[in-house]
């Protein structure tokens, strides 16, 4: 519940914010993903190696169809930022369960 909740705010953040702003001062784990995936976080007490982390990512860009596959590149790249733009707010539901179903909550 904890990595949801963290991934849902920093959703509604990376839709508004840079990610630079975001995650500066954060002392959570910030994934930053090969795959066009927004940067996310985990929890506090998450430091998952750097092949768990890839692993997480493939699996998270393996979970998700490919509407939510376009909607998580444009985010990427910024060309996403209004965060009540159509499909988003279903996307950031998947991508959280995207992330437990992958094993995110465990690392």
């Amino acid at each position: 519940m904890k990595t949801r909740l963290l991934v849902l705010l920093a959703a509604g953040a990376f839709v508004a914010l840079p990610a630079a702003l975001c995650f500066a001062d954060s002392p959570h784990y910030v994934a930053h993903c090969n795959e066009p995936l927004p940067e996310f976080t985990l929890g506090q007490t998450s430091h998952p190696t750097q092949d768990q982390g890839s692993a997480l990512c493939a699996c998270i860009w393996n979970y998700l169809n490919q509407p939510d596959r376009i909607i998580s590149q444009n985010i990427r790249e910024g060309r996403l930022s209004d965060g009540s733009a159509p499909g988003v707010q279903a996307f950031i539901g998947r991508f959280g369960d995207a992330i437990e179903k992958c094993g995110g909550m465990k690392l």
